[in-house]
């Protein structure tokens, strides 16, 4: 088990706005690590900030998926609006990265929309045809207010990765939980000694 710090930071490219997600391990089994520790398993896995809400619904995704609404379901006390998903047949520009490479990958999925906000409050993927694993992930988001703006963060996602083409057929389980969010802001003030 680990504890760590996950930083979401935006970042201006030109006339757009990109989303940069980093990970700082700070216990491990309850005890504190060295700075810079970077996080080991069989299966690590990231986005659940960004990457998968980019790769689905960025306007420049659009394109490559098939979207169908599938009706409501009862999500706690609110009724949501569910969005069914699949990668259109034969796109190449998205997939999944593994072992530090892109697998253009079949996937499906649904979302669960909040209709009054419009927050996406669940979503499922599961990534298919890849090498030797088939891959799902689950993101469950709650409403966080900052710095009094309300923004739909991940509450808990559960990812499996299941090794079904290799020999020694294995499937990894995890759940993360995600609490105490904050922003942090930095000011400084530049002087110059001029002589």
């Amino acid at each position: 088990m680990t504890d760590s710090l996950f930083t979401c930071v935006r970042r201006s490219q030109g006339d757009r706005e990109r989303f940069v997600e980093s990970r700082e391990v700070t216990a491990a089994d309850g005890k504190p690590v060295a700075p810079g520790r970077k996080l080991r398993g069989p299966v690590v896995f990231r986005g659940a900030f960004v990457g998968i809400l980019r790769d689905m619904f960025s306007a420049g995704n659009l394109k490559y998926h098939n979207f169908a609404i599938t009706g409501t379901e009862s999500m706690g006390a609110k009724s949501a609006v569910v969005l069914a998903l699949e990668a259109k047949e034969g796109q190449t520009a998205l997939g999944f990265t593994l072992n530090g490479r892109m697998y253009p990958a079949h996937h499906t999925g649904k979302a669960w929309i909040d209709p009054e906000s419009m927050q996406i409050l669940r979503i499922e993927i599961k990534y298919s045809d890849l090498p030797a694993d088939e891959i799902s992930m689950r993101i469950e988001y709650m409403p966080v207010n900052i710095d009094g703006s309300l923004f739909s963060l991940p509450r808990t996602v559960y990812g499996s990765d299941n090794k079904i083409k290799s020999k020694n057929a294995m499937l990894y389980q995890f759940t993360a939980e995600y609490r105490n969010y904050r922003k942090f802001t930095v000011s400084s003030d530049v002087t110059y000694d001029i002589k």
